[in-house]
């Protein structure tokens, strides 16, 4: 990165952050974020088909706004502070293409659950080594489900959580483990549908891409 570009970077942020306290101020106290650190299990409600699974290649905070109303969004946070910038109850957002602020102001509902960092995995790196790799995971993902039925939400947008830099965590098994979950007898009436969205050619931490990690696995069930 050039020194241009650091300092282009340090002034956006500087800017981000001004307009996240003025944002802040007026938020109410509806929107406010809540922490959870064990939610409750669903309970069994009616029968209902499970849902049904979209796989796209585009930005989840996109794709969740899009929606109409809105969904929420699952976000990948550190475990030292799961709420990461979200905690504070609003984010700065800009276009792509020239770094413009958005014209109005837009409300998203974020679930933030802090995946198992750098698991053990086998020498393909295709697997995790140890069972307690995919307990641990399972147990986020059974997380965000839960967290999103509190708030009677019945779909929801994830992308890569758990996947890419920082994490490394298999792209195939995380998504076998999405849909494990999602049969269970407490979800698989819960929602009506999951979408995963994955931008751009990412792969994992085994060169798989992920994108075509999770068409693979849904690719029966849309």
């Amino acid at each position: 990165m050039s020194d241009y570009e650091r300092r282009i970077r340090k002034a956006l942020s500087r800017d981000a952050k001004d307009h996240i306290w003025r944002i802040g101020a007026d938020i109410p106290e509806s929107l406010i974020a809540t922490s959870y650190p064990n939610p409750p299990s669903i309970p069994a409600g009616e029968e209902r088909p499970p849902p049904k699974i979209e796989v796209v290649g585009e930005d989840p905070m996109d794709v969740a706004l899009g929606c109409i109303p809105a969904i929420p969004v699952v976000n990948m946070a550190h475990k030292g502070r799961p709420g990461g910038d979200w905690e504070t109850g609003s984010m700065v957002f800009r276009n792509w293409d020239s770094w413009d602020l958005w014209g109005s102001y837009k409300t998203l509902s974020v679930i933030s659950v802090a995946p198992e960092r750098n698991p053990y995995l086998d020498i393909s790196k295709t697997r995790y080594s140890f069972d307690l790799e995919r307990t641990r995971m399972r147990a986020n993902i059974r997380t965000i489900l839960r967290i999103a039925a509190v708030h009677g939400h019945k779909e929801l947008c994830a992308g890569t959580f758990g996947v890419g830099p920082g994490y490394h965590h298999p792209a195939a098994e995380i998504a076998t483990m999405w849909a494990e979950v999602l049969s269970e007898d407490e979800f698989r009436s819960a929602f009506t549908k999951v979408i995963f969205a994955i931008k751009g050619c990412a792969t994992d931490v085994g060169g798989k891409g992920i994108l075509e990690a999770f068409q693979e696995k849904f690719s029966n069930q849309a």
